[in-house]
Parts: C-alpha cells; structure tokens; sequence
C-alpha cells in the first residue's frame, strides 16, 4: 500500500470508527426521499467538482445523525457539502453540529440550490467558486 492509498484508508477508519457508511468512492446516489431535479443536478455537478479538485467522493452517506448529500475526502481533508433550497441559519447551525462538530469532517459548506444556474457549465463554475474561492 502506498502512502496515498493508506492516508485515504485512514481517513475511511475515521469515519468508520465514528458511524460513517462511505459505501462507495466516486459515487452519485439519489436519496432516500423524494428528490428534485434540481437537489440532484446541484449534487452531481458538486461531486463532479470536488472529484476534480482531487476529492473522493460518496453521496447520501448515511451517519449516526443525518445523511449527508455529499463527502468529499482526499488524503489531506475531509468535508461535508450540503444541496439546499431556501437554507435558513437554523438547518445550517443543525447540521453543522451533527455532520462536523466533533465528527471527522473539517468543514461543511452549502449549496444553494435555487441559485446553482441550470446550464451545466455555469453550474460547474458557480459552485466551484462557493466551494473553492
């Protein structure tokens, strides 16, 4: 094993040890519910980016407290992003608590899904600048 593979298995044991299903790497999923178009194209187009920014990535991880709608993790990192319509600062401040704080992810971002434009090009650079700049 080398020294990539065996930093990205211990950021998996993390998040095993903690609850954390990753059942796949590199895997877009629907959720469990009902999901609109737009929730998933917002969902896609961000595994798409952080998959380029060098990330794994796994959808709809389930963990003791929620389902996440994104993780990406790299050898160095591990974040959390969430697809939301009309997010208020109270989901915000919940999920952060229950997806980052005392949990292996860094951080949590949101996306919003309203304002992800549905050209897939637009898409892919409006979140890559929510995410990355």
């Amino acid at each position: 094993m080398n020294k990539r593979d065996r930093l990205l298995s211990n950021q998996l044991v993390a998040l095993k040890e903690n609850g954390w299903v990753v059942n796949q790497e590199d895997a877009v999923r629907f959720n469990s519910g009902s999901e609109s178009l737009k929730h998933l194209h917002a969902k896609t187009v961000t595994a798409k980016v952080l998959k380029d920014q060098g990330y794994r990535v796994d959808t709809e991880v389930t963990m003791p407290d929620g389902e996440v709608d994104v993780l990406g993790y790299s050898e160095q990192d591990m974040i959390v992003v969430e697809c939301e319509s009309n997010p208020d600062s109270n989901t915000f401040s919940s999920k952060l608590n229950r997806y980052v704080h005392d949990q292996p992810p860094r951080e949590m971002f949101w996306i919003d899904v309203d304002a992800v434009p549905g050209n897939i090009g637009e898409a892919y650079d409006h979140i890559t600048a929510e995410l990355f700049e």
